[in-house]
């Protein structure tokens, strides 16, 4: 059985858990006139038929008067104000009385309980508004935290391979210094003293005739020939293509910058590492240590300092980029122009 609710002057029907919809006075009139104890209400909504029962006493104990405002008729109290719903209602199907023949009314519910789900389907919200430039949050924060992150994970693998260059250093200078010299050289500062073998004292032999002794020219010693020591060559520079900078460097964001002209970053003081690195850069060119700018890929050593530039865009309020690479690790530095 359906329930009857009467709000700010108008009647409406509820059935279970569906949504109520209004009751015109026209119908309510002519539901009155009929001596039953029930009707049998047939609802169509959504291509989905109902039917469900009304109990008249409970509609004849509305005790109301009547008014029309606009196209509705109001059921109203003598003291109470009557109230406009047609703006919050909806036509959504048809509902007819078995009692009253075939005829067919609209079915009007109340937006608030299913149009405004329909609309937010429909509807897709427009985007939200970009933040003003104030607050406009520096590009790539998160990032640099997490180049952060990585890089103090990273401070034992630093100070581990800090150690082993020190150590491969300490012997390589240990070996030049004490590397053996040629023997030859050796052999012309102390030449070998000849060694006389005297004769152990014997008997005296009886006189022979002396031997014919033939004068022999002295031998002429050889000039021994001098070899140069070998030089010892110098380690090649190794330039290293993974390594881990410490601490992390970044590159201030530039704001409102002009149409089509050159903007310089922040130097920064690359460390971390033993050797060189190598440096490479996207959209831009870099320096060392103030010199001259190029964009060919280079080395760097730890200690120097660099800095990177730009060309800004054509295009007012646009984004331009440029990504230097230093041993693997990327640093960005961006530039806004004006609006």
């Amino acid at each position: 059985m359906a329930k009857i609710i009467t709000e700010e002057g108008n009647i409406f029907v509820k059935f279970k858990d569906e949504p109520k919809f209004f009751l015109p006075n026209s119908v309510v009139e002519k539901l009155k006139k009929l001596n039953r104890e029930s009707i049998s209400f047939i609802t169509e909504c959504n291509n989905k038929k109902g039917e469900f029962e009304v109990d008249i006493k409970e509609l004849k104990s509305q005790k109301r008067t009547t008014r029309r405002v606009g196209a509705f008729s109001k059921r109203i109290d003598d003291n109470q104000q009557i109230k406009d719903i047609s703006s919050s209602l909806k036509v959504v199907g048809k509902f007819s009385i078995k009692e009253l023949g075939d005829m067919n009314y609209d079915l009007k519910i109340d937006k608030s309980e299913e149009c405004k789900r329909e609309e937010e389907r429909e509807v897709t919200p427009p985007p939200p508004p970009p933040p003003p430039e104030e607050n406009r949050p520096t590009p790539l924060k998160e990032e640099e935290k997490a180049k952060r992150e990585e890089n103090s994970s990273s401070n034992a693998k630093y100070w581990i391979i800090t150690l082993i260059g020190a150590i491969i250093l300490i012997i390589i200078l240990l070996i030049i210094k004490f590397y053996p010299k040629n023997d030859n050289a050796i052999a012309q500062k102390e030449p070998p003293k000849k060694v006389q073998i005297e004769p152990t004292p014997k008997e005296k032999p009886k006189a022979k005739p002396e031997p014919k002794v033939e004068k022999r020219e002295k031998e002429v010693e050889k000039p021994i020939k001098i070899e140069e020591p070998k030089k010892v060559e110098k380690p090649k520079e190794i330039i290293h293509k993974n390594v881990t900078i410490y601490p992390a460097i970044s590159f201030t964001y530039q704001y409102d910058r002009d149409l089509d002209t050159y903007v310089e970053s922040n130097q920064q003081k690359v460390n971390g590492f033993v050797g060189y690195a190598e440096v490479k850069i996207e959209n831009g060119e870099y320096s060392i240590d103030n010199g001259e700018w190029q964009k060919n890929p280079s080395k760097i050593k730890s200690g120097q300092k660099i800095k990177v530039r730009h060309r800004t865009s054509l295009k007012p309020n646009s984004i331009t980029e440029t990504i230097l690479t230093i041993g693997g690790n990327e640093i960005i530095f961006q530039s806004t122009t004006k609006r």
